[in-house]
């Protein structure tokens, strides 16, 4: 562990500083569970909270990055909830793991779970200080994948999902009680390929983003290279992944599927694609797992997009373009 100046930064002094920063994970001080939004509420006035940044580190290149990263592992600051600004606080190294380059908590919000994006792929788990944010490695576990991009945690808490973009496959772990990385329990690989016009983006399975439902029913496994969303059950005692009885959704041609995300009304989905930067709509059906189409495929920006989220009022999406610095947000209605 390694704690870092206390000069505050603005978030527009802070990307250049990180350069290869792709992943932001965000958490109120003392937090000890997450909290459902309710949409009746008055929205809470803002709060001090701890920023955690992940990163391509040095001596790599981020994905279609031109210059050599700086970063040197995961960054930890607190927000000024008044402006914005930044104060360091925490530098976790990356000498035990490299490319912290997305992360994830777990429910309880008392560890954070980090994807090593390296051609052997890899997970870690730290343990997050209550007090101060501060974070403690816990230990790391190959996904015996390739470039593993993302991860998340069961809403229970029991098991880690990974996806491991280049290997095209999803992997899942055991959490004990410890918060720990344990045994992994599946290694699910994808297949099939898109018939889009990016065929050097699309020449086999390319996973990248595993999630459940919002109320940990169903997994989900979004395949940028094969044009679909993989359907499962998780089975709680063995911890493998059982194809839906309709087994995945096919995306566009050519769209290349990248994240995901659920309406908190639990009735909508919304996928979106990186190779023609849009949102598809999907009514949900909770209890077959059933995505069913609702709205052709929205524009969603002018760059490739690299991430989806819903605010918790439940009346905009948000998307994130990779190759902008400017992400859009569209009212729902």
């Amino acid at each position: 562990m390694k704690t870092i100046g206390s000069d505050i930064l603005s978030r527009r002094q802070l990307f250049p500083l990180l350069g290869g920063a792709v992943a932001l994970a965000t958490v109120t001080p003392n937090s000890t569970a997450a909290d459902p939004a309710d949409p009746s509420r008055k929205p809470p006035a803002a709060k001090a909270r701890f920023v955690y940044i992940g990163t391509y580190t040095f001596p790599g290149t981020a994905p279609g990055g031109t210059h050599q990263s700086q970063a040197k592992g995961i960054y930890l600051f607190r927000m000024n909830p008044s402006d914005g600004g930044l104060t360091p606080l925490q530098l976790q190294p990356f000498i035990m793991a490299p490319n912290p380059s997305f992360l994830a908590f777990d429910p309880g919000l008392r560890h954070l779970y980090s994807v090593n994006e390296m051609t052997d792929g890899g997970v870690s788990a730290y343990v997050i200080n209550q007090t101060n944010g501060t974070l403690t490695f816990l230990n790391s576990a190959p996904t015996n994948g390739k470039d593993t991009t993302h991860l998340s945690v069961q809403p229970f808490g029991q098991f880690l999902f990974a996806a491991s973009y280049t290997s095209g496959d999803f992997q899942v772990f055991r959490i004990p009680g410890d918060g720990s990385i344990g045994a992994m329990t599946d290694n699910f690989q994808s297949v099939g390929n898109g018939a889009g016009p990016n065929p050097a983006r699309q020449e086999g399975p390319h996973a990248h983003q595993i999630i459940t439902d919002l109320d940990g029913n169903h997994v989900f496994g979004v395949d940028l290279g094969a044009d679909k969303v993989n359907v499962w059950n998780l089975d709680p005692v063995s911890g493998k992944l059982i194809p839906n009885m309709v087994p995945f959704v096919p995306i566009a041609s050519g769209s290349g599927p990248r994240h995901m995300a659920f309406h908190p009304d639990r009735q909508h989905a919304y996928v979106l694609s990186e190779l023609t930067s849009s949102v598809t709509v999907f009514d949900y059906d909770s209890v077959r797992a059933a995505l069913i189409w609702k709205q052709r495929p929205l524009s969603a920006s002018n760059s490739a997009c690299s991430g989806i989220s819903n605010d918790p009022g439940q009346n905009n999406r948000t998307t994130a373009p990779r190759t902008s610095s400017h992400a859009r947000q569209n009212q729902l209605s």
